[in-house]
């Protein structure tokens, strides 16, 4: 007996099984939703994507875009409603298709656009336009029947990953606020030197100590754009300040960046020591101790090892982080005696 095969649509792939498109129905799912959405907005050239939105309760956000190219954004909605979307626009329609309410407005040629879900896909209409107070606005209503979490825990852990996300991200700012309570609770997450403000927020977290050796490298190489800050604290560090990101995902388990980084800063360190006459070779152990570092890759086509963006395996990216890192310390040593003496005093082996 044979059963004739039916190929489901886009929506209903995404409804009948979401953990396949987010990872999971936590708050992690709910976090990667808005991510996909954030990182598919076209922001208009040399400007900051503004993002303000304001959880309610009942599971309602509200999100205003500022600084939007609102002629782009247009044609990929209009590309979702006639079914003509492509992979670019993907993050965007998880998110709608998951959404249990949603409306979608902006101003566009001197008419409001309004696109909103129907039974089978999502409809547009026009009208008169409106004064938005931004460029876009979303009104969203997540689907409780889809995810599983609790409110409370949700909006704590979801300010941290948002920092985090502001971090990676100069060219964002989140207005992030909470409307659940008498008192509308207001974040703004702006950090315009991205890695390098994550650094130094780590070494004010030192209790006793500070940090000497503190180092920017900012690069772009083949198609990828790094931000690496670099210091090393003065005290005992009781767990690993090495964080490592490729666009919006954490390296926990490290991989190229990570390897490239303690590569780079050792073949420097050597290489001062051999000028120096002092004839020893350091490990990377020795290169890792105390070492703050914060270091983030922007691009496409990433290769991960396994089948979670938690390990980057690209040896040839890692050869020139090495490379990038090593030309950077070395430079800075041929400039200032002091940097150079650091190193000295730090690697040096007293016999």
């Amino acid at each position: 007996m044979t059963r004739e095969i039916q190929v489901a649509s886009f929506k209903e792939a995404v409804r009948k099984r979401p953990a396949m498109f987010i990872g999971n129905l936590t708050w992690q799912g709910i976090l990667k939703l808005l991510i996909g959405v954030f990182e598919e907005m076209p922001v208009l050239t040399n400007k900051t994507l503004e993002i303000e939105f304001t959880i309610q309760e009942n599971q309602k956000i509200e999100f205003h875009f500022q600084n939007i190219n609102k002629e782009v954004f247009f044609t990929t909605l209009e590309k979702i409603v006639n079914n003509t979307f492509e992979m670019e626009a993907i993050g965007l329609l998880i998110f709608l298709h998951l959404g249990k309410i949603f409306e979608i407005k902006f101003n566009q040629d001197n008419q409001l656009h309004s696109f909103f879900p129907s039974e089978d896909n999502i409809q547009h209409k026009t009208s008169v336009a409106v004064d938005l107070k931004s460029d876009i606005v979303i009104n969203y209503t997540w689907d409780n029947n889809v995810f599983q979490l609790e409110e409370k825990t949700l909006y704590r852990l979801m300010l941290a990953k948002l920092e985090q996300l502001a971090y990676i991200n100069p060219n964002y700012k989140l207005i992030y606020k909470e409307n659940r309570a008498n008192n509308i609770q207001i974040n703004t997450l702006h950090f315009a030197n991205g890695m390098f403000e994550l650094r130094d927020y780590y070494i004010s977290q030192l209790k006793y100590g500070s940090a000497e050796f503190v180092f920017d490298i900012s690069n772009d190489i083949k198609g990828y754009s790094y931000q690496i800050g670099i210091a090393y604290s003065t005290v005992w560090l009781d767990k690993s300040n090495i964080r490592t990101f490729a666009n919006n995902d954490e390296l926990t388990e490290g991989g190229a960046l990570q390897n490239g980084i303690i590569n780079g800063i050792q073949k420097a360190v050597d290489s001062i020591l051999k000028e120096n006459n002092i004839h020893q070779k350091t490990s990377k152990k020795m290169i890792s101790f105390l070492l703050i570092a914060m270091a983030s890759v922007k691009g496409n086509d990433f290769d991960f090892s396994g089948s979670t963006k938690t390990k980057l395996a690209m040896p040839k990216m890692q050869k020139a982080v090495e490379n990038m890192v090593c030309e950077n310390i070395l430079n800075k040593c041929r400039n200032d005696q002091s940097t150079k003496n650091f190193i000295i005093d730090k690697f040096k082996i007293v016999e």
